[in-house]
């Protein structure tokens, strides 16, 4: 075999792709995704802190477990355990990794612990940072490699009741931010996805948490606010323009795929005039009073907006799986 063919052989090589969080959601989604992926370009590591979850991935996985899918235990809250996962893959190489793992948190502040907090930034934050620090020596030995973090719109935009996740997703932000120059001069790409609401068991799991919580530890309009409003928006915020794990999938796909990966993709259009709004506006003032209508003075219209989009996206479901039954794509 000649130079060139040798070149393209290893052109062709399926890329090894670590994704933490596999045992459901966006995880699970990404991690069938690219293992399924008809070109064979990639070969996935799905990781999660407990394997014993791993059902519904290999379910969903088929025939591609065990072939283009292998399933390994690591949890990014323990060096330990992301060290024994990278040492029993060969030579550590680690083409692409997606950090993934995250908990969420909802409801007034003075309802929380701080060693909920803790916790939660321990997951969202340092978990990333371990799992660079671990990967980062080497993609900067062989001058390539692909972090893709899986941030979320409230890095850019903080929204009420959810201070300590967005918290945490503004220090995902600002330390890719901080490290983006220093990875690029070793030909290293970050990239953050930057989802809005996405129908998940994580996210049902922190409103389930939210509606049955305690919240005697506030007072009783703030109580009333995160309940009767939050909450109740939430679910229509939820419904209306929430995208699914699938569709997180493909759009990080997309930036997987990308001759130039971007720093930053957002995968809802209908969230980019919010984050906008900061820009348009150094001082805050113009976000905070847009904001503050919208909670307090404006619900009932949101609700009615939330309702109607809803119903447009439902028949444009229905336009489409007609056109499907009629045989056009």
């Amino acid at each position: 075999m000649g130079a060139g063919e040798q070149g393209r052989g290893r052109a062709m090589a399926p890329k090894t792709v670590l994704i933490t969080g596999c045992s459901s959601g966006i995880g699970l989604a990404l991690a069938v995704r690219l293992a399924r992926d008809k070109q064979h370009r990639f070969r996935v590591i799905a990781t999660m802190r407990n394997v014993g979850r791993s059902g519904a991935l290999a379910a969903a996985a088929g025939p591609a477990l065990g072939r283009t899918l292998e399933i390994k235990q690591l949890d990014v809250c323990d060096e330990g355990s992301i060290r024994a996962c990278l040492d029993s893959i060969p030579g550590r190489h680690i083409d692409i990794l997606v950090s993934n793992a995250g908990v969420g948190m909802a409801g007034p502040l003075e309802c929380q612990s701080l060693a909920a907090m803790q916790s939660l930034m321990d997951t969202n934050f340092f978990g990333l940072v371990r799992l660079v620090k671990e990967v980062l020596p080497d993609m900067k030995r062989r001058r390539g490699g692909h972090i893709v973090v899986i941030s979320s719109i409230m890095g850019l935009q903080g929204i009420v009741f959810n201070d300590i996740y967005a918290a945490s997703k503004f220090a995902v932000e600002g330390f890719c931010e901080s490290l983006v120059v220093q990875a690029l001069r070793f030909n290293v790409a970050i990239s953050l996805v930057e989802p809005g609401p996405v129908t998940t068991e994580f996210e049902a799991k922190v409103y389930e948490e939210a509606e049955r919580a305690d919240y005697s530890r506030t007072d009783p309009e703030t109580a009333d606010i995160f309940t009767n409003l939050y909450l109740r928006n939430s679910k229509d915020v939820f419904a209306s323009l929430g995208q699914t794990p699938e569709d997180i999938a493909e759009h990080t796909l997309r930036v997987i795929e990308a001759a130039r990966p971007p720093f930053r993709h957002q995968t809802n259009a209908a969230y980019t005039p919010m984050a906008a709004l900061k820009h348009a506006d150094p001082s805050g003032a113009l976000m905070t009073d847009a904001f503050y209508k919208l909670v307090f003075k404006y619900d009932a219209v949101l609700r009615l907006s939330l309702r109607a989009i809803r119903l447009l996206r439902w028949k444009a479901q229905k336009v489409k799986e007609g056109a499907r039954l009629l045989g056009f794509k």
